[in-house]
Order: C-alpha cells, then sequence, then structure tokens
C-alpha cells in the first residue's frame, strides 16, 4: 500500500440490499470516521475514491452507505478492502499521542542509549498496546505505558526505553 494512505478501516461485510457495508474501525477513537466525506478503498492494488453519504458507528463497527454505491451487488466488490485516508488528512492527535505508521521503523533504545533494536509492528491489545521491537532475528516486546516507554522522539526517530520492561 502507498505510505500516502493510512488504513482507517477494513470492509467486513455488506449490510442490507441497499449497498451499505459493515466496516470495522482501525482507529482507537472510531467516532473519527463520521467526520470523514470522502475516502479511498484500496483492494488488490486497486485504488477507488468514494463519498461518504451516512455512517452510523456501534462501538468499533460502522454501518456506511457511499454515494457512488447504490445496490448489493455494487458494494460486494467491496468487501475485504481497505479504507483509508490521505496522510495529509489525518486529525491532529493530542500531546504524547501518535500514530502507529509514525512510530513502526523507529529505532529504540535503553536510557543508556544502547541500541535494542527497531520498532517492527504495535500490538493493540485490550489492556495496552505493545510494541515489539526487533534485532536481527531476536524480539524484545515493550507494554506501550509510561513506565516501560520513556521517551518517544519522531524528530530524531527514536524511542527510549526502560530496558527492565522488556519481554524476549
Amino acid at each position: 500500500m502507498d505510505d500516502d494512505f493510512i488504513p482507517v478501516g477494513k470492509v467486513v461485510k455488506t449490510h442490507g440490499i441497499k449497498g451499505e457495508l459493515k466496516v470495522l474501525a482501525l482507529s482507537d477513537i472510531p467516532d473519527r470516521l463520521k467526520n470523514i466525506s470522502s475516502i479511498y478503498s484500496i483492494k488488490n492494488g486497486k485504488l477507488e475514491k468514494l463519498t461518504i453519504s451516512y455512517c452510523h458507528l456501534n462501538k468499533n463497527l460502522a454501518i456506511i452507505r457511499f454515494k457512488e454505491i447504490n445496490s448489493i451487488s455494487c458494494a460486494e466488490r467491496l468487501v475485504g478492502s481497505s479504507l483509508c485516508i490521505k496522510d495529509e488528512t489525518l486529525f491532529s492527535l493530542p500531546k504524547n499521542r501518535y500514530y502507529i505508521h509514525n512510530l513502526v521503523g523507529l529505532e529504540v533504545y535503553d536510557e543508556s542509549k544502547n541500541r535494542i533494536g527497531r520498532l517492527k509492528e504495535v500490538w493493540q491489545l485490550p489492556a495496552n498496546d505493545v510494541f515489539v521491537v526487533e534485532e536481527g532475528d531476536k524480539e524484545t516486546l515493550f507494554p506501550a505505558v509510561k513506565e516501560a516507554i520513556k521517551e518517544i522522539s519522531i524528530e530524531k526517530r527514536e524511542i527510549i526505553v526502560d530496558r527492565n520492561f522488556g519481554v524476549t
């Protein structure tokens, strides 16, 4: 997927017969889907711009109707697609909150500036997120809590962690 597009939802199935779709919101703030007027569907490398005409949320699931989709047969072709927005249209986040795509790839160091590895991915779990740090074929897991994650600097492209919280 193009780095300019950020996934905000995944189409899981059709809903009803008028072309509505059930979408799994990929944000920890699903209400943001209600404030988006246009979105991009990406499936099998094909990009399609769509206009949201209706969005109803229930927890992290949304029922969405697109202006361009008016039948179940049209909607079926979108099942399995990622719904994305352009990077420059992302909402601003409060202080000390980050988009995952901005964190992945950052170098991870302990408080003595010893390199631990590079952030490979972030697991979004019910209790808290977990940072997966990779160095060679070794992975170290850090809970994404203030006690373990001491500093994040997007500008310096680094994360400082308390090594004592790491689990291999």
